[in-house]
């Protein structure tokens, strides 16, 4: 088997966890590894709370603010250069899977195995008729984006299942136009250039995670095809983390891109991982801890084994201050 396709199912190499109260200093902490990296990794920031929009101005980077309208096509599948082989396939594979889990965060709802089933035989259904395959790529429309679209997919699921065919109908208003492609990340004339080394997407007032979960995948899709030192930033990312999908799609690696990739997430309480805590601090290469809050004693204790000392100093730690946890090696660090 192929190691591109085994890249799948690997974490970023470089994943750091940032975690503390409000007010104990992670966003210094975020800015000034931004500011550190920003001339030498392209940037991606999420963000719930507007904490780094003056840094977004000051260096003269996007603003995005998203909706709860889907303005990134999810159907449209661009390999580039990559038309065939392996790392085509790993391509392929990607953009099915998170299609796929689009769809069902798009639902709202628990999907059956049966529905699982005919969800990804419509969506690799759809592919195959315009001439694309795992395989190889090789349209047999001169303008293929034209036909991968919403209205497409849920006119070949009618074949399919008539009950899902129903249910997703009632979708298309969250959808830009018919053919779905108001692009931010393809189109030059919505005032946005992503070649620039800062990119800030405002997720305040939204509340569908199918449309969070688009923007995640187009930025992962663009590290997937254009592989450089890139930084990944989550402020306050307790929504991706609670969410297996969305944590999924954030914590895999992208490809030619992994070892140029750093994904940085922080949290206000370690408790905010709820069951996927092990998942996350396994993929973590360092844990930076803030002032903790006393609920996470327990998981400061019985996950991280640390000693009581230190489980009491992370009570008391000052704005700024911190304990680090990398490579099984405990050491504090201060940010002004």
């Amino acid at each position: 088997m192929s190691s591109v396709r085994s890249q799948q199912h690997k974490y970023f190499n470089k994943m750091t966890l940032l975690s503390g109260m409000v007010g104990s200093g992670k966003t210094y902490a975020i800015r000034e590894s931004i500011e550190k990296k920003i001339h030498t990794k392209k940037t991606y920031i999420i963000q719930h709370i507007n904490d780094f929009g003056s840094l977004c101005e000051e260096h003269k980077g996007n603003v995005i603010v998203v909706s709860d309208v889907v303005e990134i096509n999810m159907f449209g599948f661009h390999p580039f250069r990559f038309k065939e082989g392996d790392y085509y396939s790993y391509l392929f594979d990607c953009h099915c899977r998170e299609l796929f889990i689009f769809l069902k965060l798009l639902l709202e709802r628990d999907m059956g195995d049966v529905e699982k089933v005919q969800l990804m035989s419509t969506i690799l259904e759809m592919y195959e008729s315009v001439g694309i395959t795992r395989e190889r790529y090789k349209p047999n429309y001169k303008f293929v984006s034209n036909h991968l679209c919403f209205s497409t997919f849920y006119e070949v699921i009618k074949e399919r299942s008539k009950d899902l065919y129903e249910e997703f109908k009632t979708y298309s208003h969250l959808f830009v136009e018919d053919k779905n492609l108001s692009n931010y990340f393809e189109k030059k004339n919505m005032g946005l250039d992503l070649k620039n080394n800062l990119n800030l997407i405002y997720t305040n007032g939204m509340y569908s995670l199918a449309a969070l979960y688009s923007y995640v995948v187009a930025i992962k899709r663009k590290m997937r095809i254009e592989p450089e030192p890139t930084l990944l930033v989550v402020d306050e990312g307790f929504l991706f983390l609670r969410d297996e999908h969305l944590l999924e799609t954030l914590i895999l690696n992208s490809g030619a891109s992994s070892d140029q990739t750093e994904l940085l997430i922080s949290i206000q309480s370690l408790t905010d991982l709820s069951g996927n805590l092990n998942e996350i601090l396994n993929a973590a290469s360092k844990v930076i801890l803030f002032r903790q809050d006393k609920n996470d004693i327990p998981i400061l204790e019985d996950r991280f084994k640390l000693p009581k000392n230190i489980v009491d100093q992370t009570q008391l730690l000052l704005t700024g201050e911190a304990v680090v946890i990398e490579n099984k090696h405990l050491y504090p660090i201060k940010y002004s």
